[in-house]
């Protein structure tokens, strides 16, 4: 009976060290430190010292009182703060499909690419002179004037011009027959400039295929917005201005 009494002794106080622990363990580590207060302590069984012959029993029934009333005080000392509410990010706002939507301003559209360079003469194309040229590389090519305009010497005749960048070329002037075929052709220099925004066109005296001369001319052109060059010359030793109109004719 002594030995059966000890081994219910050793028990009761093994069961009694491991239910404080557990209250100790509950007490540090449980919901009471960063989570919401779980309510009071579970009370221990009724039968909690039954055969504690030695009162342990009622001993660690005073220190689980002491643990309930310093948990409540801590619990009082540092109260849990509230969870911070969650943040709700609102939607993008769409535009309303029913309202005009402005352009943004130009400060914030795409850089517009650099202008086209200018189109090159096709054949046919009247001569057109930029505002303020200050080159003559527009002029490179040949050009040439409608055909059946009159020369100073009464003939019916077509002239052709043909210059390089720098407005140095040639001349060619093709006298025409009664059925618009050519008889006879002159040829020469021919020269360009910039005098006052204007193009100014000299060609000199040209030789003719039937052993002729043909006294030179002058041709002043002035640029129009928008359109084809304004054009009228004279023939040598003349006064009468005539209207000379240049179409491009092709490459030099």
């Amino acid at each position: 009976r002594a030995e059966t009494g000890g081994r219910a002794l050793r028990a009761a106080a093994s069961a009694s060290a491991t239910f404080l622990l557990t209250l100790l363990a509950f007490q540090f580590l449980g919901p009471g430190f960063g989570r919401p207060d779980p309510g009071p302590l579970p009370e221990p069984p009724e039968d909690f010292a039954a055969g504690d012959p030695s009162g342990a029993g009622a001993s660690l029934r005073a220190e689980l009182a002491s643990l309930k009333a310093r948990y409540k005080e801590t619990l009082v000392a540092c109260p849990l703060e509230d969870a911070a509410p969650a943040i709700e990010e609102a939607p993008p706002s769409l535009p309303d499909p029913g309202r005009e939507v402005a352009p943004p301003p130009a400060s914030a559209r795409a850089p517009r690419p650099l202008e086209a360079a200018a189109r090159a003469p096709a054949a046919g194309d009247s001569l057109t002179i930029p505002d303020n040229p200050k080159d003559l590389a527009f002029l490179e090519g040949c050009w040439t004037t409608a055909k059946g305009h009159t020369t100073g010497t009464g003939r019916s005749a077509s002239a052709r011009i043909c210059f390089d960048k720098r407005g140095r070329g040639n001349s060619v002037l093709d006298h025409l027959g009664g059925n618009g075929q050519v008889v006879d052709t002159c040829r020469g220099t021919a020269t360009a400039s910039i005098r006052g925004g204007k193009v100014v066109i000299s060609q000199s005296r040209s030789r003719c295929g039937d052993g002729t001369r043909y006294g030179g001319a002058t041709v002043w052109c002035e640029p129009v917005p928008a359109g084809a060059a304004r054009c009228e010359g004279r023939n040598e030793g003349s006064r009468e201005m005539v209207s000379v109109p240049l179409y491009y004719k092709g490459p030099r």
